[in-house]
């Protein structure tokens, strides 16, 4: 049976996470929005970490705060809502945390888990996305081998690792990074497998830093290997299983976008609704005609419906006992349903506010820039699709 028990401390943990979001994230995203500024990403990087947001549901021993599922889906609206960018940055740590907690060793969790999750926290990259192959879990398979080029070796020293990603949020700015590679390019997904690795390590670089539409606060960059040399124990699990491994994270990860998508079209919405009230026409408020008032109810519907249908990927996520396939498979419907609803609710946010909604003066224009990443990322929503109906 499905149980969506929230308890007064998710609710406390909520309240805080909503002032803190509209105090520090909110501010931060329009600054950053206009021109991106590590320093100032890092120090309110730095007070989320102090809150125990970058740990929030990592066991306590392990450098995070011990919460619940409950507490993490308030959380991940509520910053959402002040601002994508600086969620996806920290959706990244998440995920990173899930293929450490999911896949690694006690003694990789004892490691890396509180390097990522304490106070002292930093930021955490998962390295997928290549240029001639997408962040879609079937890459390899679709794209047919040479899709993943970036390769490890084996050696008596460790691993050594050569290769270029792209599209890497937090990239440049991570301290940590999971890493997808091949022993054998023309091989396909066997030969396929995962590595820590540490920011700081010879050969690891920056490339390009992307100048993107939207989600500006979260920096996006090329992250370049250039024999790169890690320990034998930076091995996450086993080799051969690297895509598996990812596949199952996105289990996690799609349905956490699908969230943050409704976090920027409640954001949307509140603007449109509020305006609606206030802007006059014909002598009433917009709100009271039927062509806007209508509009404004399927909105406020859709993000309801929206947000049960991620709720309910989010739980079936963690049920274990499910097939993996059912578990993947819901979460792929709440990405895909939730982005377009998004997307849809942005657009008619816009037109609520008509000439002024195209303009950067008001906060509706960088909400539709923002969220249609969210149809791209954590594979496009086509592949979404794609991957529902190969698990019907």
């Amino acid at each position: 049976m499905l149980d969506f028990s929230f308890e007064d401390e998710d609710y406390e943990f909520r309240d805080l996470v909503r002032e803190f979001a509209q105090k520090e994230v909110k501010p931060l995203g329009i600054e950053l929005d206009r021109s991106y500024d590590r320093d100032r990403f890092m120090a309110v990087w730095r007070k989320a970490a102090g809150m125990g947001i970058l740990g929030v549901m990592v066991p306590e021993v392990y450098g995070g705060v011990g919460g619940s599922l409950m507490s993490l889906l308030l959380l991940v609206e509520e910053l959402a809502a002040a601002d994508a960018g600086f969620t996806g940055s920290l959706a990244l740590n998440w995920a990173v945390q899930t293929m450490l907690i999911m896949v690694g060793n006690s003694e990789q969790m004892e490691r890396y888990l509180p390097m990522i999750s304490s106070a002292d926290g930093v930021p955490a990259a998962g390295c997928i996305t290549e240029a001639q192959g997408g962040s879609d879990v079937e890459s390899v398979t679709r794209c047919g081998p040479g899709a993943l080029r970036t390769t490890y070796r084996k050696t008596d020293e460790g691993y050594i690792i050569n290769g270029n990603k792209c599209f890497i949020t937090n990239g440049g700015n991570a301290g940590l990074y999971i890493v997808i590679a091949t022993s054998d390019p023309d091989a396909g997904a066997s030969a396929s497998a995962c590595f820590v690795v540490p920011g700081d390590l010879p050969g690891v670089s920056t490339g390009r830093i992307e100048d993107k539409m939207g989600f500006r606060s979260s920096q996006t960059a090329e992250v370049s290997f250039d024999d790169v040399l890690i320990p034998h124990e930076n091995l996450l699990g086993e080799e051969g299983m690297g895509m598996e491994y990812v596949e199952f994270a996105m289990i996690f990860t799609r349905w956490a976008v699908g969230l943050l998508a409704i976090g920027i079209a409640r954001a949307a919405f509140e603007e449109a609704l509020a305006y609606a009230k206030e802007r006059v026409q014909t002598g009433r408020p917009i709100i009271e005609h039927q062509g806007i008032g209508f509009k404004l109810a399927d909105m406020a519907t859709m993000i309801e419906a929206g947000r049960a249908l991620a709720y309910k990927a989010a739980w079936t996520s963690l049920q274990f006992d499910l097939e993996p396939e059912e578990r993947f498979r819901l979460s792929c419907m709440a990405k895909y349903h939730c982005t377009d609803m998004a997307m849809k609710i942005c657009t008619e946010a816009v037109s609520i506010f008509g000439g002024y909604g195209y303009m950067k003066d008001y906060p509706v224009e960088k909400l539709m820039r923002d969220v249609k990443v969210t149809q791209i990322f954590e594979g496009p929503n086509e592949i979404q699709r794609q991957d529902v109906v190969e698990r019907l």
